[in-house]
C-alpha cells in the first residue's frame, strides 16, 4: 500500500498514539503511512501493524484505523503511530482499489 490509500471522511474516533515493532522482529519491513489502514498484530497483540492483502479476517484480526502520520519504528527499534480510531457503524472511509480489476 501507499500513503493515503484510505481516508476516513466521516465519523473517525479519537486520535491514539499505539506502539509499531521493529522491522526485525515483526513481519513488516517498512514504515506505516500515513492513509494506511491497521490492525492489532496478531503475533505481538499490543503493535498495530499495516493490513495486508486479504486481511483483516473477521474470526482473528482486529481493524484498528487508519494511520494519521507516518510511524517512526527503525530496523532495530520500535516506535509510535498516531491512528485515527474507527468506530463500528459510525465510521465511512473511502479507499484506493489495489489492482485495475478491483476498480
Amino acid at each position: 500500500m501507499s500513503e493515503n490509500d484510505v481516508q476516513i471522511i466521516r465519523g473517525a474516533g479519537a486520535r491514539i498514539e499505539f506502539d509499531t515493532q521493529d522491522w526485525t522482529t515483526s513481519y513488516t519491513s517498512a514504515v506505516i503511512n500515513a492513509g494506511e489502514p491497521v490492525m492489532r498484530d496478531e503475533a505481538a497483540s499490543n503493535f498495530v501493524v499495516i493490513i495486508a492483502n486479504n486481511a483483516p479476517e473477521i474470526s482473528s484480526d482486529m481493524f484498528v484505523g487508519v494511520a494519521a502520520e507516518v510511524s517512526s519504528e527503525t530496523n532495530t527499534v520500535d516506535g509510535k503511530c498516531l491512528v485515527d480510531l474507527a468506530i463500528p457503524g459510525l465510521t465511512v472511509m473511502r479507499g484506493n482499489a489495489t489492482t485495475s480489476t478491483n476498480a
